[in-house]
This record gives structure tokens, sequence and C-alpha cells, in this order.
């Protein structure tokens, strides 16, 4: 029977698939770095880009494709040896601190010769982010025979065979101590030989990363071949290492089509553990160059910095390379802590004016930056960067976790386009991933909540943006309730439910003008530069039309949504705005004492512009024309007033009077009608195409 495969039937489909998965996890290498499970009898990767020369082994033992298999039921401690002399085949046990150098794989077996070489790099302790090797091989190749112990007579020596950089990813096992090869009887457990020589294989404490690399090239003892071999036959390797901060060992194996022992790896060179004494051992192993610390640099070298305000430095430990040390503890100081502090992380406090030098040190080892601080000027004033900048709040009682002893907040967003996801505004809070609202209601209430991983906020805090100038008697009544607790100080852990408490008034105070200490700007802080919008809709390219700016701290925190919690969790803000003459917009932060992203940080906001999920809400005021859009009267713009335009255009319901406010409201195309471009202009203001005036976004 022929089958048409042109429309796949569901079985056929998934055994395909099934097909393809199988196909995908025997090909592929091991993910991460894992201890060798036994001393031989074991299957090995190779890291070499192009994997194993000889692919035959995991057809021949039962294992996978791309691998080598440790067979080693035999002695196969005599023939092979590392050498950094040709003319000595038996080679010797060499320690340099050379970080590139050239040693040859010699043998010395009565077969005399095997079909591969393989190395094996051992690396101990941590291997650092920017380790690298580079191996250079040369040596004969030939087409192995199935003859046993068949000496080749077809030839031909090959320079750089392999010429290849390794780094730190392409150590495919360990952490172990010991190195596979013939010893230990069935079942073959850990630990096996030595990695280098006088090895004390027992302490686990001294463990290597290890990867194999295939040399592409065999070996031969000279004399089982009656010419002048170069290198007297044996496998050259040179060696290249950079940033190797502690100690190399390389180790070689042999394998062999048809031996005595049979197909696969039964031969290493020999060293001795602690305590033994065996004569003819032979190794290779590089003392690397430890990282010391040798200059420290902060950033940034000078800054001005205003009274009553914060700046975060930082410091930077590089080594003799001039690369970056990681854990290296340091200490901060301030040569005239009455001009400004420094606390334990590099956060500056400007108490008054002056200059300062900011001290960061570790031992005799320090770097300084200069800080001038200023007396504020008087009135609002722009925020000084889009991250990474610590804000007040406007509270009579300032902020509720006063992490940095200088009462603020500090953002810091990982970067661009995150902290965007987990939190929202919603006039629901069943609606969880909320709505953006826009309403002529100068009272009313919305929601804070979260659908983030993390499930929670510790603290919600409010930003009241508005537009253009602030009356003189503008007042703005915000009440709030909401969830809070004592932050787990485990990274990235909600409260248990049984520690959080409901506070019917979290919040409950009156802001004026003077609260709007920052502006005028037209963006809002995020890890995304300085045009991330305040308000969805909002004209970027208008940098006449500013906003004012306050944070006001809800003391309260925002929880997974749960049915049964007060608000599901969430947390309410009602506002009550007197004598708003323009437009005001809210948004919402998240703070956070402990997260995966860092501890006491502001890195997540309500999103304005898609392709994110928007929300936000937004109150025209009394003294501005208008709402456009609202063509069912209700207070705010949404997809129900296209539905209602629509119906009036297709005659289901009846059109307001041209003299009445419903119908200037109805009629944002603004030519005196009412007809489906006013449907499509509600509808691309409803998906973010055009602004609250309904001019085009571009």
């Amino acid at each position: 029977m022929i089958r048409d495969h042109s429309r796949p039937d569901s079985r056929w489909l998934r055994w395909l698939a099934a097909t393809l998965l199988l196909l995908f996890l025997f090909s592929i290498a091991p993910a991460s770095a894992d201890p060798l499970e036994q001393t031989r009898h074991v299957f090995i990767n190779v890291s070499n880009a192009d994997g194993v020369k000889y692919d035959l082994d995991g057809a021949t033992y039962g294992g996978p494709n791309n691998t080598y298999y440790i067979k080693a039921d035999g002695g196969g401690l005599n023939e092979l040896h590392i050498t950094a002399d040709a003319d000595n085949a038996y080679g010797q046990v060499t320690t340099s601190s050379d970080q590139s150098g050239v040693y040859y794989v010699s043998n010395t077996g009565g077969r005399g010769f095997d079909d591969d070489i393989l190395l094996l790099l051992a690396v101990n302790g941590t291997v650092p982010d920017d380790f690298a090797v580079h191996v250079k091989t040369s040596g004969y190749t030939w087409t192995p025979s199935s003859v046993t112990n068949q000496v080749p007579t077809n030839y031909a020596y090959i320079e750089g065979a392999v010429n290849e950089t390794f780094t730190k990813e392409d150590f495919l096992y360990g952490p172990q101590t010991w190195k596979p090869g013939p010893g230990n009887a069935e079942p073959y457990l850990p630990p096996g030989l030595p990695l280098y020589e006088y090895q004390d294989v027992t302490d686990t404490s001294n463990t290597f990363s290890l990867m194999f690399i295939d040399l592409d090239v065999g070996n031969m003892y000279p004399s089982k071949f009656g010419t002048m071999l170069t290198d007297n036959g044996g496998a050259k390797v040179e060696y290249s290492f950079e940033n190797l901060e502690t100690f190399a060992a390389f180790n070689v194996y042999g394998w062999c089509l048809a031996a005595n022992q049979g197909q696969g790896i039964s031969w290493t060179n020999r060293v001795n553990a602690a305590g033994e004494t065996v004569v003819g051992t032979s190794g290779y192993a590089v003392v690397g160059i430890p990282p010391v610390l040798t200059s420290i640099e902060v950033t940034p070298a000078t800054a001005e910095v205003e009274i009553g305000t914060s700046m975060q430095f930082a410091a930077a430990a590089l080594d003799q390379d001039d690369r970056t040390m990681s854990d290296i503890a340091i200490a901060w100081s301030s040569s005239d802590e009455t001009v400004g502090t420094v606390n334990a992380t590099g956060t500056f406090t400007a108490l008054a004016a002056g200059t300062t030098t900011l001290t960061a040190s570790n031992g005799t080892v320090s770097g300084t930056a200069e800080a001038t601080v200023n007396a504020a000027p008087s009135g609002p004033r722009p925020l000084p960067d889009y991250n990474n900048v610590f804000f007040k709040v406007a509270n009579d009682a300032g902020v509720k976790y006063n992490a940095f002893g200088n009462n603020t907040y500090n953002v810091r967003f990982e970067g661009y386009d995150r902290g965007l996801n987990a939190l929202h505004i919603s006039t629901d809070p069943a609606v969880n991933f909320g709505q953006v609202t826009v309403s002529e209601n100068q009272s009313g209430t919305f929601y804070a909540t979260d659908s983030g991983g993390k499930g929670y906020e510790d603290e919600i805090l409010l930003m009241v943006a508005v537009n253009g100038t602030i009356s003189d008697d503008f007042r703005l009544h915000i009440t709030a309730d909401g969830y809070t607790w004592t932050p787990n100080p485990a990274s990235n852990q909600p409260p248990s439910l049984d520690n959080v408490t409901y506070q019917p008034v979290s919040l409950d105070e009156i802001f004026t003008k003077d609260d709007f200490i920052y502006g005028p700007q037209i963006w809002k802080p995020t890890g995304n530069g300085f045009d991330y919008p305040i308000h969805f809709g909002q004209d970027m390219s208008d940098t006449a039309n500013t906003f004012q700016v306050m944070f006001i701290d809800l003391n309260a925190g925002v929880l997974r949504p749960n049915a049964d919690l007060e608000n599901r969790g969430a947390v309410r803000i009602n506002y009550t705005v007197e004598n708003l003459d323009t437009f005001a917009a809210f948004n919402v932060y998240g703070y956070c004492q402990n997260s995966n992203n860092g501890d006491e940080m502001v890195a997540w906001t309500n999103a304005v512009l898609a392709p994110k999920v928007t929300s936000g809400y937004s109150v025209i005021g009394a003294g501005r024309a208008v709402l456009l859009g609202d063509a069912n009267d209700d207070g705010t713009v949404n997809q129900a007033d296209t539905l209602r335009v629509l119906k009036q255009i297709v005659g289901l319901s009846s059109k307001p009077s041209a003299d009445t406010e419903l119908f200037t409201k109805t009629d944002v195309h603004r030519n005196g009608m009412i007809e489906v471009g006013d449907a499509l202009f509600i509808a691309q203001y409803n998906v973010g195409l055009r602004d609250a005036w309904f001019a085009l976004r571009e």
C-alpha cells in the first residue's frame, strides 16, 4: 500500500514528533557539568566543535552517538606517556608556570600505536567566566584497521589537526577529584585515578572541572615502524591559556579500533596518587596566575549632589590585568561627614554645602570620588534620571521603608522593557490585568493589581502627574486600603497569608500644589529611557506639554489575586481632586525588599505602551474641555463608545442634538457630523493609535 503523506494524519504527526525528539535527545551533549558516574565502562563526550573523530563506540557498546567508550579492562598504564621532549619517549612529570607551551604524547607499548589520542584537561576550583585555552595538535593519522593489532602502513602527518579554542562552557564533567581509567573492579565506583602526581583523590574539597578533547591524531612507537617519524611519532600538543587562575592538569588517553583489549579507550598515562612511589609516571600541569587586587575604580568619579538628596556610587575591584574581580569586600568612607555620609553599599546622602572625598577601600588598595554638595534650588525639578534614581514621597510621614536612611526610595529597573508586566491599574480588582481609563469624574476609585510570577509587591507607590499650570488652590485627597506585612527575608518569596494584615485605612491624606516637587517633564521613570510616556496615548513629540509629579506612599502592598482577600489582594485607591484645571495621570510603582532582581528596589510599574498590556487612570479637570469620545456619557472612553456611535450611524440609537455637549463628545472627527469616522477615531484611541485629544500618534 502506498500512503499519501501530503495530508498527514494525527498519528503520523505524533510519531514524527516523537522520533525527532528522540533524535534530538541522543544528539546533544550534557547541558551542564556533572561528575562521571563510573571510573570505567563509561561513555564520554568531547568538547570539540566537530565532535568525535571516530563515531563507532556508541553503536558497538549500546551507547549514545558521538561518544567514546572508556573500557579499560586490562592494565593500560604503561604504554602512553606525556613528555616535554619528543626524544624522551618515556616522558616525565612536568609542572610549569608558563601559560603557553608544548608537549608530546608518546607510545612505548607492545602494539606500538594508538589510532586516536584524547586529551583530558582538568582545572581546579572555580573556572572564571572568561577562561579560555587554545589547543593545536599535530601528528600522524590513518584509517584504523579492523585486524587486531595491525600496524598502520598508510599514514600521513597532519599539522593543525585540531586548532580550536575552548572556554568555561566546554567543561562537561565535574566537579570531581579523579580521572577514569583501569583499576577499579565492578561496579567501577569512584574515586578513580589521580589527575596529577601525588594527588589525594579522597580530598573532596579539592575538586576539578573536566573536559575531553579529541586530538584527531594517533601516535606511533618508532621501533615498530622502522623509519624516522616526525616528533618520534608522538602527538604534538600546543596549548595557550587565558585567565587560568588556579591549576590545570593534562592527561591523555588512547583509543583503538582493534586491539587485544578490544575497541575503545583502554590506555592512559600513569601518575602517582598520594603515598605512591611507582616509577615511570608522566604528566603535565600548569600553575595559573591568580588575580591580585590592584586597583579600585569608583564611579562616577565626580558628582554634584543637592542637599537632601542621595546618589549611588559604585566601586569596581580590578586585578593586575584590569579585569573585574567579584566577591571583594569594599569599605566606604566620607572625608567630611558634615557634608555627606556614605553607607556600606555606596549610597551617598548630601547633608550640607561643600565637597567631600568618598573612598572605597579593601586593605591598602583604594579608589576615590569627589562629591560636591550644593543647595537645592526652590520649586519643582525634573527627576535627575529615568532609572537608578532616588525619589522622595509627598507623605507627611515620609517613606514606609527607609532602607537608605535618607527618606527615599530607589528606582532601579533591571533594563529596557523590564518590570512592565507585573503591575497594573484596574477599575475592577477581578480584572487584574487592568485597563486604560480616562475620566472626567473628579472623584473615583481604582486599584493597583498584580499578575507577576513573584505574586506580590511589598509596597505600592502612587505617582501623580498633573499637566501644565497647577492652580494654587489645587487639592488631592487620597485614601487607600490594603494589606501590609513584614517583608519575607527570602528572595522573591511572598508573605504567608497568616502573616498579612488588612488595613481598612492605610492612607488618608490631602496633597496640594506644594507637594509636586518633580518636573516639569514628559516621562515617567522606567528602564526605557527618557521617552516612556506618563499616560496612555501621550504625544511624546510634544515636549512643551509637560507635567509636574509627586509620589505618594500608600502604606500597603499588593498580593497575588485571591477571591478570599479584601479587594482580592489589590490596593484600593480613592481620589477626590479639587480645582484641577488641566489633566492628571495616575501611575503605580512596586517596591520589593528582597527580590531576584535585587534588594530595596522600586522596579515595577504599570505599562502604558503596547505591546505590553497597558493600563492607567487619568482625570480630565473641571476646567478642561469635554471628554472627547465619551459617546455614552459615562465618564470614560472605551469600546462601548465605539459601539454607541456605530448604532447611531445605522439607526439603532438616536444621535445627540448638534447643539449639545454630548454631540461635541461624539463628533471627535470635528466635522459637524456623526459618522463612521468618529467610530474609527474612538476605536483607534482605544488601541493607542490616537491621544486623548484624538491627534494621530506617530
